[in-house]
């Protein structure tokens, strides 16, 4: 049986983010992130790109799959940073798939979206995150 772990050789880093920071001057908790440097495969959804207004800006999200191997620990609310600088949101929870005949872990899975919009912000120029 072939499985998609023979394509997951794509350099990433998974951005992962926690509320365990110092409160803010309201009491809220802020974020922290740590990464992680991993390899995944990235495939787009075929024909699932949408266009939305937000903040007065129309911005088209683009969702994609990738997949990991099981060892990889995601959450819904990680981000994930390609090695050519795009950046993902994972989108619910990440699915284990598991070998139909031996039960044992072979990959996971998770949706991924993008928004690309006209702001400035949105350009690859001064990409700081540090993919690899």
């Amino acid at each position: 049986m072939r499985t998609p772990v023979h394509l997951i050789r794509q350099e990433c880093r998974i951005v992962r983010r926690t509320q365990t920071g110092a409160p803010d001057p309201y009491g809220a908790p802020t974020w922290e992130t740590t990464t992680e440097d991993t390899v995944c495969a990235l495939f787009p959804n075929r024909g699932a790109t949408s266009t939305e207004e937000f903040e007065q800006r129309v911005a088209a999200a683009s969702t994609h799959r990738a997949f990991f191997l099981p060892a990889t620990s995601l959450s819904f609310v990680d981000q994930l940073v390609m090695a050519d600088g795009r950046t993902f949101e994972i989108v619910g929870e990440p699915r284990m798939w598991q070998h139909p005949h031996t039960l044992e872990d072979v990959y996971q899975d998770v949706d991924l979206k993008t928004w690309t919009g006209d702001d400035e912000s949105s350009s690859d120029e001064g990409d700081s995150s540090g993919a690899p």
